[in-house]
């Protein structure tokens, strides 16, 4: 509910089932959700510094532009190379952040070309470029 009473068109989804702690709180269980707290945060924040680069390089959100079966090919033949370095423990550049970038990349172009995602629209504010889907 919205501070006046209305209704904002969240809902709160519920198993049905629920955890209860020593203290008394409640909640629902976390089986079959996503568990981004196991996900290795220093390799996280790799990436990140990985895309930040990329953004000085290429510009913002420049890698969300990608649709062709071409640009499909590119992300997985960069993909292929940067494991193949990191295999072979190149430390020139971090290979294991830009494999997980080139996967994540043709992952989003494979949604676009079964038509999963939709296209997204580029809404400029400033410096600032916002990717906004249908």
């Amino acid at each position: 509910m919205t501070t006046d009473g209305r209704d904002d068109g969240f809902v709160t989804k519920d198993s049905g089932r629920r955890e209860e702690y020593p203290s008394g709180m409640r909640r629902d269980t976390q089986e079959g959700k996503p568990r981004y707290d196991l996900i290795d945060r220093a390799f996280l924040r790799r990436w990140a510094h990985l895309m930040a680069r990329g953004a000085e390089k290429y510009g913002e959100e420049n890698w969300r532009l990608a649709e062709t079966e071409e640009e499909l090919r590119r992300f997985k033949a960069s993909a292929l190379r940067h494991l193949m370095q990191w295999l072979d423990g190149e430390g020139d550049e971090d290979h294991a952040a830009a494999v997980a970038f080139n996967v994540a990349a043709a992952e989003m172009v494979k949604g676009k070309l079964k038509g999963k995602l939709n296209q997204p629209k580029r809404a400029g504010y400033g410096n600032v470029i916002n990717i906004i889907y249908d």
